[in-house]
């Protein structure tokens, strides 16, 4: 081979070194491909994508259990309202693998975001308003042991009987909120 000349690889390589995940990920539209945010969940697998339109969804308990992201199509478009279930943890969304949440309001719950019963993992929530919450907006609360990560940033809790919640998370990093009443 001469100097300053360099080999052709071929096209097949770059699709063999990039990872599966994203080769196969997807976008899942609430409610136009799953009418509800726990059906979509329940059928996502790890590394998709959930969009909500913009609508009331009353819904609670929605187990976040594989590495997905969830987000409102538009910013605070999306109100989830949680009053239909109102026992000690129950939460509208239960945290229990790496995740994103963004851009929703939700409302009228015990807990707005619980993270319990999972293994110590990472995960983030940003941009949303959590109102009328009995418990915490967000809550980190695991039987035993420092677990959890969070990272949660541009929050406003409201009218909540505590704003962020833990008595035994590994670590939270809370920037850009606000918590009022």
């Amino acid at each position: 081979m001469e100097k300053g000349s360099f080999k052709k690889i071929p096209h097949c390589f770059i699709y063999i070194i990039t990872p599966a995940i994203l080769l196969y990920s997807r976008t899942i539209n609430v409610p136009a491909d799953f009418p509800t945010i726990k059906e979509a969940v329940y059928a996502a697998k790890d590394g998709d994508s959930i969009e909500v339109d913009d609508g009331f969804y009353f819904e609670n308990n929605i187990p976040i259990n594989k590495k997905i992201s969830l987000k409102s199509k538009n910013l605070f478009g999306a109100v989830l309202d949680g009053s239909e279930e109102q026992w000690r943890w129950s939460s509208i969304f239960l945290i229990q693998a790496e995740t994103e949440i963004s851009g929703f309001i939700l409302k009228n719950a015990n807990l707005g975001i619980l993270q319990r019963y999972s293994s110590d993992i990472s995960w983030t929530a940003h941009d949303l308003a959590i109102l009328n919450m009995k418990g915490a907006g967000v809550a980190i609360n695991q039987v035993s042991e420092n677990f959890g990560r969070a990272l949660l940033y541009n929050i406003i809790v409201d009218n909540s009987n505590a704003g962020f919640s833990t008595n035994d998370a590994y670590g939270v990093n809370i920037k850009n909120c606000l918590v009022t009443n």
